[in-house]
């Protein structure tokens, strides 16, 4: 990834890293029907202080184990 793109900018290298990383699973389990958008909402949400982005992987962890939190409001 670039330096200098929006995520990089608004997560930091490693942290950009690990949300495309994250969309990339997730899209490919068909959990995201557009990528792009995905991320511009997890820089949104970065920006405004509002990203937890440890709460996202530890959920999809869970859900790749067959635990699957409830309700779409869990997968943010």
């Amino acid at each position: 990834m670039p330096l200098g793109t929006p995520a990089t900018l608004a997560l930091g290298r490693e942290q950009a890293a690990v949300a495309v990383a994250l969309i990339f699973e997730k899209h490919e389990a068909g959990l995201i029907q557009s990528p792009g958008a995905y991320l511009n909402g997890i820089i949104t949400k970065a920006k405004n202080g509002q990203l937890a982005l440890s709460k996202s992987l530890f959920h999809w962890n869970k859900a790749k184990d067959g635990n699957r939190p409830e309700g779409p409001a869990a997968w943010n």
